[in-house]
């Protein structure tokens, strides 16, 4: 992300033209952090700014982990370990 980021004050992981973390935003643009809310987070935001944003594509986003239900499913594996 970091050797990726370019000019523009922030960087976000894309797939299908959707933006999603990581995220990283420069100091400059902290306040716009503290506006995310919900599981959408920054989303709408960087889709309204796109000139803010570079976009690194990763072909397929990461897993959401947002609860600790979603952190046992991700560590739980095929094999049932």
């Amino acid at each position: 992300m970091l050797a990726g980021r370019g000019k523009r004050p922030i960087t976000a992981a894309s797939a299908d033209g959707q933006p999603a973390p990581p995220v990283c935003v420069e100091r400059s643009h902290f306040g716009i952090v503290s506006d995310a809310a919900g599981d959408q987070g920054l989303r709408d935001f960087l889709l309204a700014h796109p000139d803010w944003v570079t976009a690194i594509e990763v072909g397929n986003h990461a897993l959401d982990v947002d609860t600790p239900l979603d952190l046992r499913r991700l560590e739980t594996t095929d094999d049932g370990a």
